[in-house]
């Protein structure tokens, strides 16, 4: 149960097949730091991280 949703207006409108890595690069560019945990090396959390590693982010991975 949530109380609450967030969706910023950046990401208003997308199509839906793109709103997931829309929502990843958006979390990845506002955050200050980013904690990561994958089990295989794709996939949109994948895709995330690396794009964090590109913006040279301090990524705690678990």
């Amino acid at each position: 149960m949530y109380d609450d949703v967030m969706i910023p207006t950046e990401l208003m409108g997308i199509h839906p097949k793109a709103d997931i890595k829309a929502c990843n690069r958006w979390l990845v560019e506002n955050s200050d730091v980013i904690i990561g945990y994958t089990v295989r090396d794709y996939g949109g959390a994948y895709t995330a991280l690396k794009y964090a590693e590109r913006l040279n982010m301090k990524i705690f991975y678990l």
